[in-house]
């Protein structure tokens, strides 16, 4: 049998893990290319700017479907959203998107209509004191 030496291991050790921590970089490298929109499909560079994307409105129809309202650059996408697909539904110019006052959500109130705050102090902790004793295991 060839006796190998402790230093010869840990140089061939050295440089294994070498090797690994530079696929692994090269990987996340490309990877966060491709996420950050650097290349198309077929590996080519896209052109221009990434096409911005907004989601207008959102209306839930049951437990797991919703009809949403996109802005993609140019295009207006009305789709329909479940667990499983995506389908598109209607597509328009943005131009001719409109928006109804209803379907913009309010945004979260962090005061009450008459301007005090929401939850007061001493409230709210009697509030978690309450629950505190409720969740305490007694033996």
């Amino acid at each position: 049998m060839n006796e190998v030496s402790i230093g010869e291991l840990f140089v061939r050790l050295a440089v294994s893990l070498g090797v690994v921590v530079a696929i692994m970089a090269a990987a996340a490298w490309l990877l966060k290319r491709v996420a950050a929109g650097g290349f198309a499909a077929g590996g080519r560079q896209r052109a221009g700017r990434p096409v911005r994307i907004e989601v207008l409105a959102r209306q839930s129809l049951g437990r797991r479907s919703s009809v949403a309202l996109v802005r993609a650059g140019k295009r207006g996408l009305l789709l329909g959203v479940t667990d499983q697909y995506v389908t598109l539904l209607a597509e328009t110019s943005a131009d001719d998107l409109v928006v109804p006052e209803s379907m913009i959500p309010e945004p979260p109130r962090t005061v009450t209509p008459l301007g005090g705050p929401l939850v007061t102090g001493p409230a709210w902790r009697g509030f978690t004191d309450t629950l505190r004793e409720r969740t305490v295991r007694r033996s």
